[in-house]
């Protein structure tokens, strides 16, 4: 499921900029190519780091499972 994410995003971002949805941290008089480019970096980078942090720290031993590494318990 994940591997349809980047396609996803890129047909996301032209959608957004075409129907003229302003992106985070533009305003009405940014220019067409500018709006899709930071709707791509905006979907694209922003929530896949946020999803990874997420993945990696609140969910850090369920994603060690599925990436195949062996997580050890600290001693205490």
């Amino acid at each position: 499921m994940i591997a349809y994410a980047p396609p996803l995003v890129f047909v996301l971002s032209w959608i957004f900029a075409l129907i003229g949805m302003d992106a985070p941290g533009t305003g009405v008089s940014t220019p067409f190519d500018e709006q899709t480019l930071r709707w791509m970096l905006f979907l694209g980078m922003g929530w896949s780091i946020a999803a990874g942090f997420f993945m990696h720290t609140i969910f850090a031993r369920g994603t060690a499972k599925t990436i195949g590494w062996e997580t050890k318990r600290l001693p205490a």
